[in-house]
């Protein structure tokens, strides 16, 4: 990866919660040029409360097809964020610091996982039989 100078053009930054702060801090620290876009009040409530799990529960940071990427924070993106943020910010300018073990290694898959999330129905419906079942014996 070629790390970036002040004088290549601004990174672009989609979000500015911990994760995204730390990024766009450390790298205008550098001097880099920074863009920063973030969700309207609108936006941020449609997504407010869901979250997003990897399948190892472990965050994951890379690079692919040119685009630097962050996710997989599992519920704990404001403890783990600030960090991942710091790391992705080095990796972009080519510290060492960025060189962390969420660098390593592909996003394991899924068994029987193709994309349509099959088994959602079938976890609802024993959720909902569980629910009862406890209601009952209460």
């Amino acid at each position: 990866m070629m790390p970036a100078t002040a004088t290549d053009s601004a990174v672009s930054i989609l979000g500015t919660g911990a994760m995204g702060a730390a990024l766009a801090g450390t790298l205008v620290g550098a001097g880099q040029r920074v863009r920063v876009w973030n969700r309207t009040p609108d936006r941020a409530d449609a997504v407010s409360g869901k979250l997003g799990f990897t399948y190892d529960r472990m965050p994951h940071i890379g690079t692919r097809d040119g685009l630097h990427y962050a996710m997989g924070m599992n519920g704990a993106g404001v403890a783990m964020g600030t960090y991942i943020g710091h790391c992705m910010a080095c990796r972009l300018l080519g510290h060492r610091d960025g060189d962390t073990l969420f660098a390593q290694g592909r996003f394991p898959a899924i068994p029987f996982y193709t994309g349509k999330p099959w088994f959602v129905p079938i976890l609802g419906r024993l959720a909902n039989v569980r629910h009862s079942l406890e209601s009952a014996l209460a």
